[in-house]
This record gives structure tokens, C-alpha cells and sequence, in this order.
């Protein structure tokens, strides 16, 4: 089953989309920007992250910038789902390292976020990327449990 993070600045809203993610075996969580800290300690690694480009404090351009900057490439898939309709913010997100940029509105845009899942994962058989390549800073956080000590 495919592991999301989704990062919106109204996390009901992102709970809704993981809602119709499930149906298509996307286990995703909703967080909302000002928690950064939310993991995946029980699930593993994520697949992918799916952010909101505009949020407060802590910008979906900045979320970009920073996976890819403690990723250093492409293995850790980033989509832009989002409510901005500016072709050069969209631009910005592509250039920062976005896989994909898909606009909340128009017609069917849960489909289309799924196919741009698709599309970034293969066929979803694809693992995460392992925590053995050196992942730190705030996706050391994120992504990796801390050893708990022999009693």
C-alpha cells in the first residue's frame, strides 16, 4: 500500500483528501503545516508528499526546497495539490523540485492527483526511500524512530 504525507494549511480539508486516497490503497496522513513533526513511526517511510503550495509559516515552496535539499535528488516524490492558479507559482514548484503540480480545481481533481501518484511511483510497487541514505535534519525527525534504550 502506497504511504502519504498530505500538508495543507486546512487539515480538514487534507483529512478529506486522505479519506478518497484510501479508496485508491493510499494510506495518507494530514498535516497541518505548523506540525511538521508528524511521522510515519509506526508505517515506515513515506511514498510521497503531497503539499499545498500557499500555507502560513512554513511554505509548500519551502517544504519543496527543503526535501530536496536533504534528499539531494528525486527519489522522495513531492506533488504540488494545489488551490493556487498562477502558472508561475507552478513554474516555482517544478523548478524547486516539484514532481508534479496539480490544481485543486477543475474537474475531477482527486483523479487527477491519483494519476499524477501514479505516474510518479510507477505502478505503486515502488518502496520508500531507505533511511540508510543518510537522511538528516528535520527528515531525521520525520522519517526515522529513535532506538529505544535496553532497560
Amino acid at each position: 500500500m502506497i504511504r502519504a504525507i498530505v500538508y495543507d494549511r486546512c487539515v480538514d480539508a487534507a483529512r478529506d483528501l486522505c479519506a478518497q486516497l484510501r479508496r485508491s490503497r493510499i494510506t495518507a496522513v494530514a498535516v497541518h503545516p505548523t506540525d511538521f513533526d508528524r511521522t510515519f513511526e509506526a508505517e515506515g517511510l513515506p511514498h510521497l508528499i503531497v503539499t499545498e503550495l500557499e500555507m502560513p509559516l512554513f511554505s509548500g515552496f519551502e517544504l519543496i526546497r527543503q526535501v530536496r535539499s536533504e534528499w539531494g535528488g528525486q527519489e522522495l516524490p513531492v506533488i504540488a495539490y494545489t488551490s493556487v492558479d498562477d502558472a508561475l507559482a507552478w513554474a516555482q514548484a517544478r523548478a524547486l523540485g516539484a514532481n508534479e503540480v496539480i490544481a485543486k480545481t477543475g474537474p475531477d481533481p482527486v483523479k487527477r492527483l491519483e494519476a499524477a501518484i501514479a505516474r510518479c511511483l510507477g505502478r505503486g510497487d515502488r518502496h520508500p526511500p531507505t533511511a540508510a541514505r543518510g537522511v538528516s535534519g528535520m527528515f531525521t525527525r520525520w522519517f526515522t524512530r529513535p532506538v529505544a534504550a535496553a532497560a
